[in-house]
């Protein structure tokens, strides 16, 4: 086994965006609601304390006023450290009406990813975050993944990816 495929294998999409951590799907479709739903479907996994909801969901809101996190092309990747995880988790919603995103492009956007890491993280993480700036550059993957109707689709997708 090479080290790149060691590499791979620590930061598997499939297992930091599982089924049960996939949203379908947004009501009110702002960027906040769009964060908040997908803290809170953390919470609802026991992977954050309920209690801490909404600190998460202002302290990545307010990581957002630095710099949106949507650079284009339909994709957005709400990122932040904390000290409320001791791995890399993540939640994903996909939403095929758009999502005003305050996107580089002006573009509405289809997928959030968000991504949450330990303060001692750093590789990790930032590999995580390339894999899915990577996946927003590629117009196939992003139609593949805008093409994905169930949580198991998406599984699917990150496993393909992952391979």
């Amino acid at each position: 086994m090479t080290a790149t495929n060691v590499a791979q294998r620590t930061i598997e999409l499939a297992r930091i965006f599982p089924p049960e951590a996939v949203v379908m799907g947004l009501d009110n479709t702002s960027k906040e609601a769009a964060i908040t739903t997908l803290v809170r479907r953390l919470v609802t996994l026991a992977a954050i304390p309920a209690g801490e909801e909404q600190n998460l969901v202002q302290a990545i809101m307010t990581r957002e006023t630095l710099g949106t996190t949507a650079l284009g092309n339909g994709v957005a990747f709400p990122h932040i450290r904390t000290r409320l995880t001791d791995r890399l988790l993540g939640a994903l919603l996909l939403h095929r009406g758009g999502i005003e995103f305050d996107s580089l492009d002006g573009s509405p956007v289809y997928g959030v990813f968000l991504l949450l890491a330990p303060e001692s993280v750093t590789k990790e993480y930032f590999d995580v975050l390339g894999r899915i700036t990577a996946i927003g550059k590629d117009k196939s993957l992003r139609l593949q993944l805008r093409g994905c109707r169930s949580a198991e689709t998406v599984q699917r997708f990150f496993q393909l990816l992952d391979a």
